[in-house]
């Protein structure tokens, strides 16, 4: 009885203190991705907002994580298909068939998070084969298609900011 008393007294503490990340999921690792067809020196417009190449860089870096670890992010779960509903002409042609061609959003100085008040209204497209042969150091492979952003918040039109239609 004493003993019980005493177990109890000493583990009921620990055991009303749940650990933090109970119902959180375990996200990839940001590991580095060769972004092919793309050049992160380079910054584009999206509108009046100039957007950095290394924003966009990251964007396509994170997505490639993910969807190599089937894993989304958002209540849109990014990454996603892009259809090309629009109908951008990308300069790539590897761009140009949907299937593994993906949208994920920029974010300026950092990466999505799953936050949907952060998504903002710039994506990056890309494509990438999750199955697609790594490069030479192991590295997952993407192709750049273009940057789009939606003008209007709040719909779902995109505008091409490196890419036309």
């Amino acid at each position: 009885m004493y003993i019980t008393a005493a177990l109890t007294l000493v583990l009921l503490p620990t055991a009303l203190t749940a650990p933090s990340n109970v119902g959180k999921r375990e996200l990839p690792d940001h590991t580095p991705v060769t972004v092919e067809d793309f050049d992160s020196s380079f910054d584009t417009k999206c509108g009046k907002a100039k957007v950095a190449g290394t924003d966009i860089e990251k964007a396509v870096e994170w997505g490639t994580n993910l969807n190599d670890a089937s894993q989304t992010l958002g209540s849109k779960k990014y990454p996603h298909i892009y259809q090309n509903h629009e109908a951008f002409k990308f300069p790539s042609g590897v761009c140009s068939s949907a299937t593994n061609r993906l949208e994920f959003p920029v974010i300026k100085g950092g990466y999505f998070d799953g936050d949907d008040d952060a998504v903002g209204q710039v994506r990056a497209v890309f494509v990438h084969d999750p199955k697609g042969q790594p490069d030479g150091e192991g590295h997952p492979i993407s192709s750049y298609c273009g940057t789009i952003y939606h003008p209007n918040q709040g719909d779902n039109d995109f505008a091409g900011c490196d890419v036309t239609k």
